[in-house]
């Protein structure tokens, strides 16, 4: 095969043309703008029986919502969230702790947040400083009496370890995405 028949020359040659390229799996016509609608199931298209009946349909929506709900309460990837600031009360989210760094009073140092588990970390709270959160005793939970020891036991410390304070380590929020 000369170079100029090569699949990968061809293929180059027709990146520009994007929008007027053919979906090698329906042959049908790529679309350009693509929506977050999926494509119409194939038991509901021309003269199929659909596999559920009308009443079992709208039971389904009603726990699940629709078609258009369900797909408007996923983020697409591409997209980035914004910023969220949290709110007192709230319990900090296991992903963006694990990825966050504090401020933490007992180290005088920032820290990655995998230094502590989410379980031993109080909801978010929040003084003339900013918002912060605290390491729980083992037998401490969220939402619990409000803890009057100045040293904890969890797996995070030890035994009978200062409790430590953390803190955003850039402003005074925390965010939940």
């Amino acid at each position: 095969m000369a170079y100029k028949d090569s699949p990968n020359k061809q293929l180059t040659a027709g990146i520009g043309a994007i929008a007027s390229a053919i979906n090698p799996i329906t042959g049908m016509p790529a679309s350009a703008n693509m929506g977050n609608m999926p494509p119409q199931p194939s038991n509901t298209m021309g003269n199929a029986n659909p596999v559920f009946n009308n009443p079992a349909m709208a039971a389904a929506q009603g726990v699940f919502g629709s078609t258009q709900m369900r797909q408007n309460s996923v983020t697409p990837f591409q997209q980035k969230p914004g910023q969220i600031k949290t709110v007192v009360g709230d319990l900090i989210d296991e992903t963006i702790h694990e990825n966050n760094t504090y401020k933490s009073n007992n180290l005088k140092d920032k820290i990655s947040g995998m230094k502590y588990n989410v379980e031993n970390l109080s909801e978010v709270q929040e003084d003339g400083k900013g918002q912060f959160m605290t390491t729980l005793d083992q037998d401490e939970f969220y939402g619990g009496p409000r803890p009057t020891s100045s040293t904890v036991t969890n797996y995070d410390q030890g035994s009978n370890a200062k409790r430590d304070t953390l803190r955003p380590f850039a402003g005074r929020y925390f965010y939940k995405n």
